[in-house]
C-alpha cells in the first residue's frame, strides 16, 4: 500500500521535476563557459551554491490556481564535486535528458518530498520538492546532480519534515480564507457541465473543483482529479445548485473536508421525484482530460439492501456517482451490477464555463 502511494506521488511530481530540469537548463544555456566552470568549482566546496531559476512574471501559484500545471517558483541545481569538471555542453546534455527523455525513471523515497533518478549512462540525481520559506503556496525544486548529496548538511531531514508540516497547515488555511471571500463560480479554475433532466433520469451538475495547494504531506488522492457532482431531481434543485455555486464562501471550511460540494438539497434523501426510474445509469461526457466522463446510477432497493455500504456512500443515499477517464470505461463500470441495467449517454450542455482566461 505504501509503495503504491509512493509511486502515485512520484507520478504526480514528475512533470514538476522535469519542468525544473528544463528551467535550470535554460539558466546554464544563458551563461558563458567560463562562468559555468567557476560555478561548478564553487559548488565543490559549498553545497549551498546553485544555478538558480526564479519566476519573474506570472507566479507559478497563480497559473496552478487557474487550473494550470504544477510548477515551482524557484528551481535550483547543485552539482556534486565528482562532476565539477563537466563542460557547459556536457551539463546541458544531462539536464535536457532529464527534462524530456522517457527512459528516465523517477523513484520515490521514504521522505515524500524526495525523489531520485535512474537512467542508464547518465549521472544520478536527487530531487527535493520544498516549500518556499517566504510563502507556503510557493514551491522550490532543488536538484542535486551526482553521487554526493550534501543537502542534509544544511537542511536536516527532520527540519524539512517540520517545515513541510507547518507549510501545509498554513497553505491550507490561506487557501480556505481566500476562497471564503469569493463565490465558487468566481474562482479562476471554475468550470461546469450540466446534464438537464430527461424523462426517467435525474440531472447532473458537474463542476471542476479548485486545485488544492500541493504538499507531499497530503494524500495523493487529494490531487488525482478535480471534479465533483451534484445529482438533482427537479428544476428547483437545479436552481439551488446555481445559487450555491454563486454564494460567497459556501463550499469552503476551515475543518476537513475543507472543500464540500453540498448544495442544500444534497443533505436530503432521494425521493426519485418526477418519475425518475431505478436501475438506470446515465453517462455524461465532459471536456476535461483527467475526468472525461461522469456517470450516475439510481440504485434499486435490491442493491441498497445487499450493499448497505453503497447506500451510505451514495449521493442522497440512492445515487451512485462515478468519475472515469472516458465514456466507455464509465459504461463498463455499471455493467458489473446485477439485473436489467439500462445505460444511456447524456446529452450534456458543455463546456459551460465561467473560467477566466
Amino acid at each position: 500500500m505504501f509503495e503504491k502511494e509512493r509511486g502515485h506521488r512520484v507520478s504526480l511530481m514528475e512533470p514538476l521535476i522535469r519542468d525544473a530540469f528544463g528551467k535550470v537548463a535554460k539558466v546554464v544555456a544563458d551563461m558563458i563557459d567560463e562562468d559555468v566552470r567557476k560555478t561548478l568549482i564553487a559548488m565543490a566546496v559549498d553545497p549551498t551554491e546553485c544555478f538558480i531559476w526564479e519566476g519573474l512574471e506570472v507566479r507559478a501559484w497563480d497559473r496552478y490556481e487557474a487550473g494550470g500545471p504544477l510548477e515551482a517558483e524557484i528551481s535550483e541545481l547543485n552539482v556534486s564535486p565528482e562532476l565539477s569538471n563537466m563542460t557547459r555542453e556536457q551539463l546541458l546534455t544531462v539536464l535536457n535528458f532529464y527534462h524530456q527523455d522517457g527512459a528516465v525513471q523517477f523513484v520515490g523515497t521514504s521522505d515524500p518530498w524526495k525523489v531520485f533518478t535512474r537512467a542508464q549512462g547518465a549521472p544520478t540525481a536527487t530531487i527535493y520538492v520544498l516549500s518556499r520559506p517566504s510563502n507556503p503556496l510557493d514551491l522550490v525544486v532543488r536538484i542535486v546532480l551526482g553521487k554526493r548529496d550534501r543537502t542534509s548538511d544544511f537542511l536536516p531531514r527532520a527540519g524539512i519534515a517540520l517545515t513541510w508540516q507547518k507549510a501545509t497547515t498554513a497553505a491550507m488555511q490561506l487557501w480556505v480564507r481566500t476562497n471564503q471571500q469569493r463565490a465558487l463560480s468566481d474562482h479562476p479554475a471554475f468550470e461546469y457541465v450540466v446534464q438537464k433532466l430527461q424523462p426517467g433520469l435525474p440531472g447532473l451538475y458537474i463542476i471542476r473543483t479548485p486545485p488544492v495547494p500541493f504538499s507531499p504531506m497530503l494524500p495523493v488522492a487529494t490531487y488525482q482529479h478535480r471534479a465533483g457532482a451534484a445529482v438533482f431531481e427537479t428544476f428547483e434543485e437545479y436552481e439551488q445548485c446555481e445559487r450555491f455555486y454563486s454564494e460567497i464562501g459556501a463550499a469552503f471550511f476551515q475543518t476537513p473536508p475543507n472543500f464540500r460540494n453540498r448544495p442544500p438539497f444534497s443533505y436530503l434523501p432521494a425521493r426519485l421525484a418526477d418519475g425518475i426510474e431505478e436501475g438506470r445509469a446515465m453517462v455524461v461526457q465532459t471536456p476535461w482530460p483527467d475526468v472525461g466522463a461522469v456517470s450516475v446510477y439510481a440504485m434499486p432497493p435490491s442493491v441498497l439492501a445487499s450493499r448497505p455500504d453503497l447506500k451510505s456512500a451514495g449521493f442522497r443515499e440512492r445515487y451512485g456517482v462515478q468519475f472515469d477517464k472516458d465514456m466507455t470505461t464509465a459504461a463498463e463500470f455499471w455493467q458489473r451490477f446485477p439485473g436489467d441495467l439500462a445505460i444511456e449517454a447524456g446529452r450534456a450542455e458543455h463546456p459551460r464555463t465561467a473560467r477566466r482566461s
